[in-house]
């Protein structure tokens, strides 16, 4: 009787074994596609913060460039007078 119960809880643990090992591979396969998707939006975060800070930059150009005509604008006319 006891050889048959271990026969028995021995199989029992195979089959978990088994299924273990599959669901391991499963949760593998989620883990790439994860770390995949992960690394895409860190590459969009970084292509967006690049953008922004260009456009920040470019704001900051076009700001600098529309005081100066403003100044220009003002000297004329002060030249004028």
């Amino acid at each position: 009787m006891k050889n048959e119960e271990l026969k028995k809880t021995l199989e029992y643990l195979i089959e978990l074994a088994e299924t273990l090992a599959e669901e391991n591979k499963t949760l593998r396969k989620q883990n790439k596609v994860l770390a995949e998707e992960v690394l895409i939006m860190q590459q969009f975060y970084i292509e967006e913060q690049n953008t922004t800070t260009l456009e920040r930059e470019l704001l900051k150009a076009h700001d600098d460039s529309t005081r100066k005509n403003q100044l220009t604008w003002v000297v004329t006319k002060i030249g004028k007078a």
